[in-house]
């Protein structure tokens, strides 16, 4: 009858984008079902997915297509920082990078660097919206225009790719009207875009404005995740919408659970690596917790990770300047559930301030017994809050500390976001509901939902 990519990632779309274009006439016999080789097109080329969101109520960023090194600066500096750089066409945020200067471009691999000498790759630079709020849609559209909304609110701030970001859904931050508003932009994108089947849309939301990260006319990984937050079969409605037949409009604002997702990441067997979150994807699997108590939930999902994190301890920090005052509220609240704090010399300084008492541990440029590799071999040391600075001595001392956290078996939280949704997550536990916390099974909250 036909052929159904929509559920193997890229790879799927890639293998009929091959069978499509390339085999002769003769050959053409495959019926592809969902979204056609028009709508992959429109969505992966960033020029072209631009002048269809223009058709709706959406704010854009300022973007341009360059190549060569010049032209390259010359359009940093005309739109101005900080921005985002990637080849016209991304899969699973290989090749993007953030700038905040112009002498950033030094940390492009050296391929690139040579591209960029003789003008051999077309890059889009375009505004990266900082601290931006960002969220996954995975709508459902069959050939009557009725549509299926789901929506998943980033723990990360936008920057970091939905493959690693942690994600709650319904959203708590996202308002009814920007909820109502952000459903309308999909499903008028879906309808412009000719979509029948699955499409996942990225938005970043700041200051009231909505703007579309990317579109993927497929399954999303989200969609199981979803399916089981919601009792809704997403992928069978998304292939009765492809086989042609009518589905149901569905959308739940509210829920009487909080579902929440976090990535699990590879860093134990690759401690050499980068465990900072960016553009580019690097998890490998997720977790998921659930509960009618907001906190309780992120708790959980962190605890799939990490099985210790909600032991009482100490707590080793070294925050950027620019990301201190994220510790502000809650500082003296953990104190009080029975923690410790150990820092780096700034870091310290900035807590003892608050009047809470810290210890000092030096830095690796200071040859001390009590450097911050001696301090991690700890046992009581149950977390890290490291945010990098990416300046000089600072950014090795910071690799340094994340690596041998990793290696030691402890969670180490590299994101202002993280460390505040970790920090809520336990005071939400400890303070408001006494440690204890009770498995939920998915049949249960679909009852407790009214959703059975």
């Amino acid at each position: 009858y036909g052929i159904i990519a929509s559920f193997s990632g890229q790879t799927g779309i890639g293998v009929r984008e091959h069978i499509e274009k390339s085999f002769r006439n003769e050959f053409k016999t495959f019926n592809f079902l969902g979204p056609g080789l028009d709508v992959l097109e429109q969505t992966e080329d960033r020029k072209l997915f631009s002048m269809a969101t223009r058709k709706v109520d959406l704010t854009h960023t300022k973007s341009k297509e360059v190549s060569g090194y010049k032209n390259l600066i010359n359009a940093m500096t005309e739109i101005g920082m900080p921005v985002i750089i990637r080849p016209s066409y991304v899969i699973g945020g290989e090749s993007m990078y953030i700038f905040y200067s112009h002498e950033d471009i030094n940390e492009l691999p050296e391929s690139y660097r040579e591209q960029l000498k003789d003008s051999g790759t077309i890059f889009q630079i375009e505004n990266y919206i900082e601290d931006a709020l960002e969220y996954d849609v995975d709508l459902i559209r069959d050939v009557k225009g009725n549509c299926v909304f789901t929506v998943c609110e980033h723990i990360e701030h936008a920057g970091v790719h939905s493959g690693d970001s942690g994600m709650i859904s319904p959203p708590v931050v996202l308002t009814r009207a920007m909820y109502d508003k952000m459903k309308e932009i999909s499903e008028k994108l879906a309808e412009l875009l000719n979509v029948v089947g699955p499409i996942n849309f990225q938005y970043a939301v700041k200051e009231g404005k909505i703007y579309c990260i990317e579109a993927n006319p497929r399954g999303s990984r989200t969609l199981p995740f979803l399916s089981k937050a919601y009792n809704i079969g997403l992928p069978q409605i998304a292939t009765d919408a492809m086989l042609g037949e009518e589905i149901e409009p569905w959308h739940r604002p509210h829920n009487s659970h909080f579902a929440v997702k976090q990535s699990t990441f590879p860093f134990d067997r690759f401690l050499k690596d980068n465990i900072i979150l960016g553009p580019k994807m690097r998890s490998t699997g997720e977790t998921m917790g659930l509960d009618s108590d907001k906190e309780k939930a992120i708790m959980k999902s962190y605890l799939g990770n990490y099985p210790k994190l909600n032991e009482v301890g100490t707590i080793m920090l070294s925050i950027a300047d620019r990301n201190k005052e994220v510790l502000l509220p809650y500082l003296k609240t953990l104190k009080q559930l029975g923690y410790n704090f150990v820092a780096t010399p700034g870091t310290c300084e900035y807590i003892l301030r608050q009047g809470v008492q810290c210890s000092e541990v030096a830095k690796l440029m200071d040859d001390t017994e009590e450097n911050i590799v001696e301090a991690l071999k700890d046992d009581q040391i149950k977390m890290v809050f490291n945010t990098p600075k990416n300046t000089g001595e600072s950014k090795s001392d910071g690799e340094v500390i994340r690596n041998h956290a990793i290696a030691y078996g402890i969670p180490c939280f590299t994101r202002k976001e993280n460390i505040k949704a970790v920090m809520e997550a336990i005071i939400g536990t400890r303070a408001y509901g006494n440690g204890e916390l009770s498995p939920l099974s998915l049949q249960d909250s679909h009852i407790e939902g009214g959703l059975l």
